[in-house]
This record gives C-alpha cells, structure tokens and sequence, in this order.
C-alpha cells in the first residue's frame, strides 16, 4: 500500500471513536479500505500505476498536471480584487475536479460487482456505503492535488499561512461538493432509467456534462468580468448566488478583503451551508437511492435487432484482403455497441471540441471590437491543430474493450498476419470517428470564418499524417483486448512519443499560420506526398514484412 493510502487509514483512525458512534463498524470498513486501496494499484483506469508503465511516462503525466495547476494559480497574481482571483481560481480547479470524477472516478461510483461480492459477507450497508465512499474521496484527492500545489504554493509565498489554511480548507469542501453533486445526478438517472437505456443515457450524461462542465470553464473569465463590474452593495444579478465559485470565493473576501457587506457573507454562508447539505443528502437519501438501484445496470431490455455494418467504397480502397475487412467490419460494430469504449471516447473528445469551439462563443461576446482585437486565422489554426492533438490522444482506445476475455478468438482463428487485424480496426477508428468528426467541425468553421478551402486540405493531410503515425502506438497491443482497468499499459516511453508528437502538430500549426498564400500550394503537395510514403511504410511495407516474418517462423515451427 503507497504512503498516501497508509496515510489515509491513519486519519480515518483518528477519527474512529466518531465512526463508531455513527453505527458503522470500523475494523471492518478499515479492512475493506485496506483491500481497496490494494487493488486500485491494479484497476484504477488511470496513468497512476508505476508497476506497469515506464518512469519517463509517469514523469510525463506528472508534468502534465502540474502545468493543469499552474493555469488556476496565473489568476492568483492578475491585480484584482481577492474575490476575482479566487473565483477565477476556484472555477478552474472545479472544471478539473469534475472532469476527473466523470472520466476516472466514475468506474468506482457505478461499480455492483464489488458490492454483490462484500455484501455477501458479515458486512452491512452502512459500513459498506462509509467505505466506498470514503475511498472515492480519497481517490479523488490523490489524483487532483498536483493540480492544486501549484495555488498553495504561490498562496503560501504570497500570502500567510492563515490564508494557505483557509484555503486548504476550501479546496477540502470543493472536492466535497463536486463529488456529491455527481453523485446526486448519476443517483437521479439511475432512479428514472433501466436496462439497455440506462447504459446509453450514463454514456450520454458523460458527454452532455463534460461539454457543459468545459464550456461553462471557457466562460469563466467573460462571467467573473460581468461579476466584478457589479456593486455588491445592489446586487442586481440573480445568477450571481448560482455560482459555486462565486461561494468559495467569498470565504477569502470576507476574511482577508476588503468587502465586509452583507452579500459576501450571504456567499460565504452559501458554501458552507449547501456543501453540508448536499453532503447529508449524499449521506442519508441519495447514496442509499445510488446503491438500490446499481442492479438496474445489470438488467437489460428486449433484443434489438442487429445492425448490419458494411464497408464503404472509399474505406475499401485501402482494406488488401478479407480479414482486414472482417477487422474493419467488426471495429466499426464494437465502436458503435461498447459502451465502455464509447464512456472513455466520446466524452474526451466532446471535451476537445468545446475547447475548440469555445473561442468562437468569446469571438461572438466581442464581435463589437474583433477586427481590433481577434485575429481569425489565429482562431481557425488554433481550433483545427487543437482537435488534431486532442483527436490523436483517443486512438489508443482501439485496445480497450469491456469485455476482454473474447480476446481469446486471436489465438483460436488461424490467422496469418495478426497485422491485418490491427489494420482494418485501427482505420475503422480513423474513418469512422476521426474522418467524420473533422469533416463535421471544417463544415461549421467553413461557414463561420468563409477562409480558404487550401487551409482545409492542409490540415486534413496533417491529421492524416499523425494518424498513420499514431498506428504503432494506438496498436500495440491487439484491437479490443485489454479491459478498462489496464487503460494505460501502452508501449515504454509512450508518453514522451506523445509529447513529441504535440510538439511537432504545434510546429507545424506555425508553419501552416507563417505560410504566405501562393507558398500554401506547394506545402499541400509535400504533405500528401509525405503521407504517401508515411502511408507505404507503416501500412504497406510493414505488413508484408510481418507476413513474411510469420511465414519464416511457420516453417521453421513445421521442420522442427
């Protein structure tokens, strides 16, 4: 067990005569924390676990949430009032904490096998239900607080040590209120919809939530804006009480600032008050309403007729042989009926694509000033090579699958070149998903921005680069054949070949931007001569080599 976890126990001892009292067993709800804490080595679906990734990866995914923390603690030192800072601040963090709970805190949230396993035991609800929900806080903690060390530092520094307190504190009740309210809301779909349809309206729910959540954190700044341009004295905006942030915030304005009047207070009062509420709610009524009906998502619905997949004629120009057919027949059924792909896909990248988007709702709230402020090609390169970086971050989900153990089949069927299969599901990836979304979002930029169709074809041949690039990567082991909880077990050094690869999109954004109009031409026709050989190297070429490779070593296995 990591010092985190053990520290986790050593709290929650601290506090067990309380526990107690609360008709909770606590040698037994610290046993099932000592187990669970064990096996989320092996099955959180995170970048977290140090025994089957490599050092520069973990470093990697460190560095990355560190530089999330920076972004949050920047508002800290703009000259404004504390109550801004810390808004700003405080939405930031909230964004992240949410999105966490929604991609990775979710498996334990919605998770009956364990539940049907404990309870089998001596175990009752009410020590179960403290446990799990413990761990879940913890799990949270554990895989948020680099985003938030960046802010207690610079609070720490700038600040005084009462101030770091306080706002330990408030962090403490900001991971509080954001896990009990997604917790309320997966316990309200859970109450109105079962079988079949539940599945779908929680993969649903995931997306919905995580655009809100990112677009409501692009807005922010506009939000806070209109905020502090309002005389708290005649508060003249309802929606100002609505925001979370805006009741944090108000703690440090009330204690450290200069804004003493009734309405801070109010604010202050707000986070205190609806964060217990929601915790005793969470407690008492919608953790029991969550865990009643978890068996729901066991049951299912009548049968659906199936749907017959076909391969297009464009997508059967670069299928060689039957089994990479049969591949990209199967790929394109399982990325339309797995929900657990589908839970881990979409909603990363709906999250891409509202920040994509997002600027254009700013460029829409300036749209009086733009042509001294916005530069539009400016906006059109950063939104078209964002989706492609954010885009590419999702092909290695053509691994995962919720239903590992069929991965037998590999080694049943007598398959000549397992290369085929990697090939045929790897584009049905590409051309069902990552083709039509690009086409879907040039379609809307085309319309909004009218700029040229040369820019189009260039970045299409660009995300064509980097998908064909990605192959090794997103394929390295064989489609739909690891579950969930090995998320992140891909090739050494994965992680740094990532970066790597940002590094080079970002670059060639610049290079795109820096292009004069007649030279734009020539760099389209290096591109798709580039991808060509890209295409013939890892498509082609290293097919017929892995073919040849594996006929060596059939007859070599035959004279032995």
């Amino acid at each position: 067990m990591s010092n985190n976890n053990f520290l986790a126990i050593k709290i929650l001892e601290m506090f067990s005569g309380m526990i107690r009292k609360w008709g909770i067993n606590f040698d037994v709800a610290k046993t099932i924390l000592v187990y669970k804490f064990l096996m989320s080595k092996r099955t959180l679906p995170s970048f977290s676990r140090a025994s089957q990734i490599d050092r520069v990866t973990r470093v990697f995914v460190v560095l990355i949430e560190l530089i999330l923390g920076v972004i949050p603690a920047m508002f800290l030192l703009i000259d404004a009032p504390i109550f801004i800072k810390f808004s700003l601040n405080i939405a930031v963090l909230m964004f992240l904490l949410v999105s966490t709970i929604i991609s990775d805190i979710s498996w334990f949230i919605l998770d009956i096998a364990e539940k049907n396993i404990i309870l089998s035991k001596p175990v009752d609800d009410k020590t179960y239900s403290f446990a799990k929900n413990y761990f879940i806080v913890v799990m949270i903690f554990s895989k948020t607080i680099r985003t938030f060390i960046p802010s207690l530092i610079l609070v720490l520094f700038k600040y005084n040590v009462a101030f770091f307190i306080v706002l330990v504190l408030i962090y403490f009740l900001l991971v509080i209120f954001s896990y009990c309210i997604c917790h309320l809301l997966y316990a309200g779909i859970l109450v109105y919809f079962d079988g079949e349809k539940l599945k779908d309206i929680i993969v649903s729910f995931q997306i919905v939530f995580m655009i809100v959540a990112t677009a409501a954190y692009q807005l922010t700044g506009r939000i806070v804006q209109i905020i502090g341009s309002v005389h708290f004295g005649k508060v003249q905006y309802f929606w100002v009480y609505l925001l979370p942030s805006s009741w944090f915030a108000a703690v440090f304005e009330v204690l450290f600032g200069k804004g003493k009047n009734l309405v801070y207070v109010a604010l202050s009062i707000f986070s205190l008050i609806i964060t217990l509420a929601v915790l005793l709610l969470q407690i008492f009524y919608t953790g029991k309403i969550l865990e009643k009906n978890l068996v729901k998502l066991n049951s299912g619905e009548a049968e659906v007729k199936p749907k017959i997949y076909k391969v297009g004629f464009l997508s059967n120009l670069f299928l060689r042989n039957g089994i990479q057919r049969a591949s990209y027949i199967f790929a394109k059924a399982q990325l339309k009926r797995d929900r657990t792909l589908k839970s881990i896909i979409y909603p990363t990248i709906a999250t891409f694509l509202v920040v994509v988007i997002a600027p254009a709702i700013q460029f829409i709230f300036n749209k009086s000033d733009h042509q001294k402020s916005f530069n539009i090609q400016f906006f059109f390169l950063y939104s078209m090579y964002a989706f492609i970086i954010g885009v590419i971050s999702t092909l290695p989900a053509i691994q995962i699958t919720s239903n590992k153990n069929a991965s037998w089949i590999y080694n049943a069927m007598p398959i000549e070149n397992p290369f085929d299969i990697k090939k045929g599901a790897y584009l049905a990836f590409v051309f069902t998903i990552v083709v039509r979304l690009f086409i879907l979002l040039s379609f809307g930029m085309f319309i909004f921005l009218r700029n040229s169709l040369i820019d189009y074809l260039i970045i299409f041949f660009v995300l064509i680069f980097f998908s064909t690039l990605m192959f090794p990567l997103a394929t390295a082991q064989m489609p739909f054949s690891l579950d969930i909880k090995e998320r992140g077990t891909g090739k050494k050094g994965s992680g740094l070949t990532y970066l790597m690869y940002m590094a080079i999109g970002i670059g060639l954004g610049f290079v795109h931007g820096l292009l004069p109009k007649e030279s734009k031409p020539i760099f389209l026709a290096g591109l798709i001569v580039l991808d060509t050989i890209l295409w013939i190297l890892m498509f082609e070429m290293s097919g017929l080599f892995k073919s040849i490779d594996n006929s060596v070593a059939k007859q070599t296995y035959k004279r032995l």
